[in-house]
């Protein structure tokens, strides 16, 4: 009798690692978007006040702004959002914190380490965000 191999559970894991592997590639910025980019290339969310754009950091139930997301800065669990974390916007020793991008360029990273270049202050941020994300570039 000749095994019928069943390929299924092969080709649902290939499936499953491409939708990932597309799923963690950066999104492509459109020439106003303002958005985060992680010290290890993680794309962190879209800045806008739209908060029911899936992509918005500013949406408390998206990928990007749920403070259970993986890929959220809120996350006090995440390598973005922890105290602890070398990618996190709050550590005060963060070697590579999330750099911030206006349209399609960096424009600084957003972080509680002040001993950077290029250092946006992480709470300055924070209040930015929340009062009036359109005029994120004010911090600069």
């Amino acid at each position: 009798m000749r095994k019928n191999r069943d390929k299924t559970k092969e080709l649902l894991e290939e499936l499953v690692t491409e939708l990932y592997r597309e799923a963690n590639v950066v999104r492509p910025a459109f020439m106003g978007d303002a958005y985060l980019l992680a010290g290890d290339g993680q794309y962190l969310g879209k800045i806008t006040s739209n908060k029911s754009d899936p992509d918005a950091i500013t949406n408390p139930y998206g990928r990007y702004g749920s403070r259970y997301s993986p890929f959220s800065i809120f996350n006090p669990s995440s390598p973005y959002g922890s105290r602890e974390g070398a990618l996190s916007i709050h550590n005060p020793h963060a070697t590579t914190p999330p750099e911030l991008y206006l349209q399609g360029k960096p424009a600084g990273r957003v972080t509680a380490n002040k001993e950077l270049p290029d250092a946006i202050d992480s709470e300055q941020f924070l209040r930015q965000l929340k009062s009036d994300p359109d005029a994120i570039w004010k911090l600069l």
